[in-house]
């Protein structure tokens, strides 16, 4: 389960106890080329109770904290902020595009149904009206993934005698 976790995360936050030396694995995970798709945030814990004389706590290039002083802990804020920004930044192409097309859609929408609305009110017909909704369920059916617009308009139009 936790490699399945690791492997779907967008923003890592490897923590490293400072008041021991590094294990040989964390050592490793250190070393290991981040994945293309993840960032990983190296912390250090436990900063004010440090081993003096492990140089491993300079060499990682990780943040530093204290929960105990609090120190680092708006330095990681502010990096775990940045990243996962940068991480959504990456996919928000699509989120766009998509956004765009359902706004686009809504609108189509929206207009079939300001159009059934005015044909209702003058009289026209009852099966311009229902061509109208059906074209607006169509749109909304884009947005949603599926439309039951034979089930939507017999309820609607239950009342009428269209097409006969």
């Amino acid at each position: 389960m936790g490699d399945e976790q690791h492997s779907q995360a967008d923003v890592r936050l490897f923590c490293l106890d400072a008041t021991r030396p590094l294990s040989e694995w964390e050592r490793s995970e250190l070393q290991r080329p981040p994945a293309a798709d993840a960032c990983q945030l190296n912390v250090w814990t436990k900063i004010d109770d440090r081993l003096a004389a492990d140089g491993d706590v300079l060499s990682t290039g990780a943040i530093e904290t204290s929960s105990i002083t609090g120190e680092g802990l708006d330095q990681l804020r502010a990096e775990l902020r940045q990243t996962v920004a940068e991480a959504w930044a990456e996919t928000g192409g699509v989120v766009a595009a998509t956004s765009a097309r359902c706004r686009e859609s809504l609108r189509l929408a929206t207009e079939s149904l300001e159009r059934a609305r005015t044909i209702a009110e003058r009289g026209e017909g009852e099966e311009l009206v229902a061509a109208e909704v059906r074209t607006a369920l169509t749109d909304v059916g884009k947005v949603v993934g599926s439309v039951y617009t034979d089930d939507l308009l017999d309820r609607i139009f239950s009342r009428f005698c269209i097409g006969k």
